[in-house]
């Protein structure tokens, strides 16, 4: 109970005399909200380390939503992602990375697709 009171103050910024106020029906609503967001957001950070994890064992071989679903948290797509993502593997979703970080690049040097002059850039390949 104390649990769920300091959760609903942390969260709404309520004083006491505000919780206590709430009907028992109101408290419960409150209560299930703060705890499947509280699943959402343990499950999205399980999903993120294993990504990381994936990454690093260079996509162990399979397909990521395949690596999810042997680590049980493959049940449903991750908020935000394409499903095309989870079918790719390790070495498609780096060459995916590296054209859109190259794309990033060219956007942000105001270059668009020129190439590089001879002697320009030579700092940033350190």
């Amino acid at each position: 109970m104390e649990e769920v009171l300091d959760a609903i103050q942390s969260r709404y910024g309520w004083t006491d005399a505000v919780v206590y106020a709430l009907t028992w029906k109101r408290w419960c609503e409150i209560r299930d909200v703060i705890n499947r967001v509280r699943k959402e957001d343990a499950h999205e950070r399980l999903v993120v380390a294993s990504f990381q994890a994936w990454q690093v064992l260079g996509g162990a071989g399979v397909p990521f939503g395949e690596y999810l679903s042997k680590l049980g948290l493959g049940d449903k797509p991750a908020e935000g992602t394409k499903p095309e993502a989870a079918s790719l593997t390790a070495a498609e979703a780096l060459a995916k990375a590296e054209a859109i970080l190259e794309k990033a690049r060219r956007s942000t040097s105001g270059t668009g697709d020129q190439k590089e002059q001879p002697g320009q850039g030579e700092s940033d390949q350190a």
